[in-house]
């Protein structure tokens, strides 16, 4: 038996694309994570803990 006189072949399955699980952010969003923990480098970080 011969696979190749068939009038279709059978492919595998494509890899389905991962669903999307997070939104996408506006560049306001982002700007407001970048200044809530943004870091110095002559931060005190004792108080940082403290807060």
């Amino acid at each position: 038996m011969t696979y190749r006189n068939e009038s279709a072949w059978i492919q595998p399955a494509a890899p389905a694309a991962a669903p999307r699980t997070t939104q996408a952010r506006t560049t306001a969003e982002y700007r407001a994570l970048d200044a809530a923990h943004h870091i110095h480098p002559f931060s005190d970080m004792g108080a940082l803990n403290r807060a």
